[in-house]
């Protein structure tokens, strides 16, 4: 494995471009960082820590045709570790919803990373049609301030912490150092939640999984 150093993350996107170009694979990629709410919100409902998250990053590809799925899955197959057991085909398996995309968790730089994988008929749909919750997220985020506001935390501590996470993620260049620095603040938060020790266990909040 090479080392990591400040261009590791953008050099996994040059990578997946290059692959998907010598195979004649039209493609758009988006990358995010799941947001500190986000991240709190699937920490609660699975009593888990920041390094067993398997979407802190997350890499999406869409092409035009459905085929050009399973093609791009291929070539993610051919690059990195996969883990299998994660693997989710919700193209032959939709979402109740309607939500359809391939998703694999790759292992690169120790670290976890989510691929989705879909159509941009399956995006419109996935964005702007029956399977898109993004303003139940919102309200979700709103929800889970409150929530922490009913335990016995330092609300004031947790809260400068989110605006820092917040701070980082709005200007963040996908470097490691900003990306490291974004962990410790999540893993403060956690350590401060108690996660891990498992006392998240008994806080457990019906929430659903981030579409992205």
């Amino acid at each position: 494995m090479q080392g990591i150093n400040t261009n590791d993350l953008h050099n996994i996107i040059a990578a997946i471009s290059t692959k998907l170009y010598k195979a004649n694979i039209a493609a758009e990629i988006h990358y995010r960082l799941k947001s500190p709410c986000s991240v709190l919100k699937k920490i609660f409902k699975k009593a888990i820590t920041v390094k067993e998250l398997k979407d802190l990053i997350a890499f999406r590809i869409i092409v035009n045709k459905k085929e050009d799925c399973y093609k791009v899955l291929d070539i993610i197959y051919n690059i990195y570790s996969v883990d299998v057991k994660k693997f989710k085909d919700y193209i032959t398996n939709p979402k109740d919803n309607g939500y359809r995309s391939l998703h694999v968790i790759i292992n690169i730089y120790k670290r976890n990373i989510e691929i989705q994988i879909r159509s941009r008929e399956m995006h419109n749909i996935a964005e702007f049609g029956t399977a898109n919750h993004d303003e139940y997220k919102k309200t979700q985020e709103t929800r889970l301030r409150k929530l922490l506001s009913n335990y016995r935390f330092n609300t004031a501590y947790i809260n400068i912490n989110i605006n820092n996470a917040y701070n980082i993620l709005s200007r963040f260049n996908w470097t490691m150092s900003q990306l490291l620095a974004y962990e410790q603040i999540l893993e403060n938060l956690c350590h401060h939640l108690d996660c891990r020790n498992g006392t998240c266990e008994k806080r457990k909040v019906d929430y659903p999984s981030d579409g992205f």
